[in-house]
């Protein structure tokens, strides 16, 4: 069975790598040169070190972000959501900031990937809903795809027949496309 994998893109990761790095260096200076206010070069090396080991695990995680198949999309992660094609009923995308983006899923009525989350998600869930965004959110920011192109991809794959999206599914894999 064919599945496009849309993986993360490392760029954010060395960002927070190289970001962290920075103040982590500053506040070892401060503790070193400044004996008054070592209080703040420890809070710099506490908090900023904390994100290194984050910066890491994005850079290094090869794990597929998204999986598309024949029988539907599955957003990887800590809770793998899946949501099959028939019980989409639209997609869109949606600017969060000015720098943010996310592509909304809507299912259909008892069909939400949701449905059998905790509590704490089930709130998120209500405050997504709340806000306007869909069932099935996918941050676009750190995919190695362009938002529109995957976009348009999810919105063909939507509304094609079984076969046509076997046969969409298989070209595009062969190719890797994505």
């Amino acid at each position: 069975m064919y599945e496009i994998k849309i993986y993360r893109s490392i760029r954010n990761g060395f960002k927070i790598l190289g970001g962290s790095l920075f103040f982590v260096i500053l506040g070892i200076d401060i503790i070193m040169t400044d004996p008054q206010n070592q209080w703040e070069g420890w809070l710099s090396v506490g908090f900023f070190g904390l994100l290194i080991p984050i910066a890491l695990f994005q850079i290094l995680d090869r794990k597929p972000a998204i999986v598309l198949t024949i029988d539907g999309i599955t957003l990887m992660g800590r809770n793998n959501s899946h949501l099959e094609w028939q019980y989409i009923n639209g997609v869109e995308i949606k600017n969060t900031t000015k720098w943010s983006k996310l592509i909304c899923l809507y299912a259909k009525e008892g069909h939400s990937p949701n449905m059998i989350k905790s509590a704490f998600w089930k709130l998120i869930h209500y405050w997504d809903k709340n806000m306007g965004y869909g069932d099935l959110n996918i941050s676009v920011n750190n995919l190695k795809t362009d938002p529109d192109r995957l976009l348009n991809l999810l919105i063909t794959l939507i509304n094609a027949k079984v076969a046509d999206r076997k046969a969409l599914i298989e070209d595009l894999a062969m190719e890797g496309a994505f």
